[in-house]
């Protein structure tokens, strides 16, 4: 969290400073009650506090693989309400890819989590991932060996 919260502070300071260089007008800097304002605090309040809150109480809740499920969900989801809420033209070719990484992504955990199984069913326990052998050495040992 203290690493994310310098992150966020660093680069606010430097797009105010970016900002401030290129905008000369002080009357372009007044902020308006509108939605706009509206859906920047929201998106603020949302994207970081609450999310992060409830990605860690998931993970303790269900183990670290549980959150990893719903990551590519997201791009959908908020395509989907950019479209309903708020008048977003909307991109076939956009929810497509977003789709097919999706599909990707989650083929990619299902084989990890399918070998992390199998490396269970071994040796009784979860290997970490210092105790994994990379291919490559694996390679050579087999022709060292020959």
């Amino acid at each position: 969290m203290k690493i994310t919260c310098l992150y966020t502070l660093f680069g606010t300071i430097q797009s105010a400073l970016l900002a401030l260089l290129m905008e000369k007008h002080l009357s372009v800097w007044r902020l308006k009650l509108d939605m706009e304002l509206l859906v920047i605090v929201l998106t603020a309040i949302f994207g970081s506090l609450i999310r992060s809150n409830v990605q860690i109480w998931c993970s303790r809740l269900k183990g670290p693989s549980y959150i990893l499920f719903f990551k590519p969900v997201g791009v959908p989801v908020a395509s989907t309400c950019g479209c309903v809420l708020f008048g977003v033209t909307f991109h076939y070719g956009s929810m497509l890819s977003a789709c097919i990484c999706g599909l990707g992504y989650y083929t990619t955990l299902w084989e990890q989590l399918k070998e992390d199984e199998t490396m269970k069913n071994k040796k009784g326990n979860v290997t970490t991932s210092d105790e994994r052998v990379p291919l490559l050495e694996k390679q050579q040992e087999e022709d060292s060996q020959v």
